[in-house]
């Protein structure tokens, strides 16, 4: 029996693609299907610039995070939130 494959990816597949394509899980012939399908879909092409421009951020905000915090809070904020929580229990 022979093997067809299918050419096009739809939407859902093409974003599925994506995240793996992001993972540098995807196969040669997967990756040639996923820019097919990019080039005849605006909306999907809008999808992984957003994507990719979400994932930037979040390695950007971890990068921040392991050199420091990002926030401090001073013992008096502390311990003013601290009675509000055991006032709530």
């Amino acid at each position: 029996m022979k093997t067809i494959y299918k050419i096009s990816l739809t939407c859902k597949e093409a974003t599925a693609a994506s995240s793996m394509k992001e993972e540098g899980k995807l196969s040669l012939f997967l990756a040639v299907r996923l820019f097919l399908h990019y080039m005849s879909c605006p909306p999907c092409r809008r999808f992984i610039n957003q994507f990719k421009l979400i994932l930037k951020g979040i390695r950007s905000y971890r990068r921040t995070a392991s050199d420091k915090p990002l926030h401090h809070l001073s013992p008096e904020k502390k311990q003013s939130l601290q009675e509000k929580i055991n006032k709530l229990g």
